[in-house]
C-alpha cells in the first residue's frame, strides 16, 4: 500500500514539473550525440548555421501560448486503466505527438510535402 501511495504522489506531481527547458535541452544533447554523421549533417542543414538542436529544444513550449492548436502535438494521453496505446482511441484526429512525429518525418523525407508542411506550420 505504501508503494502505491508513493507512486500516486509522484504521478500527481509530474505535470507540475514536466520536462522544462533543462529536460528538453538534455534530451536534445543526447539525441544529437546519437545521430549518424549523415543525419547530423542533414539536421545542421535544416537548422542553419546559427541554430542547434539544443537551442531549439524548448521551442514547442515557447510557441504553445501563441499557437494553442499545436498543444496536443506535444503529448498523448493514454487512459491509466488501459493496458496499451490505441491510436484510434488515444489519437483519433491524428492530433498527438506520435502522429505528428510521423507526419513531420514524412515531410522531411519528401521535399514537395516539406514545403506544404512548412507553410501549414509556419510561425509567421
Amino acid at each position: 500500500m505504501r508503494k502505491f501511495v508513493v507512486v500516486a504522489v509522484i504521478a500527481g506531481c509530474l505535470p507540475t514539473f514536466a520536462w522544462g527547458p533543462e529536460g528538453h535541452s538534455l534530451v536534445a544533447r543526447i539525441a544529437h550525440a546519437q545521430l549518424t554523421p549523415a543525419a547530423r549533417a542533414r539536421v545542421d542543414e535544416i537548422l542553419g548555421p546559427n541554430t542547434t538542436m539544443v537551442s531549439i529544444a524548448s521551442w514547442a513550449d515557447q510557441v504553445r501560448p501563441s499557437r494553442p492548436a499545436t498543444a496536443p502535438w506535444h503529448y498523448i494521453d493514454i487512459p491509466i486503466d488501459q493496458p496499451h496505446l490505441d491510436m484510434a482511441r488515444d489519437c483519433p484526429k491524428g492530433d498527438c505527438v506520435i502522429a505528428k512525429i510521423e507526419e513531420f518525418r514524412k515531410a522531411l523525407n519528401d521535399p514537395p510535402s516539406r514545403r506544404t508542411s512548412a507553410a501549414r506550420t509556419s510561425c509567421s
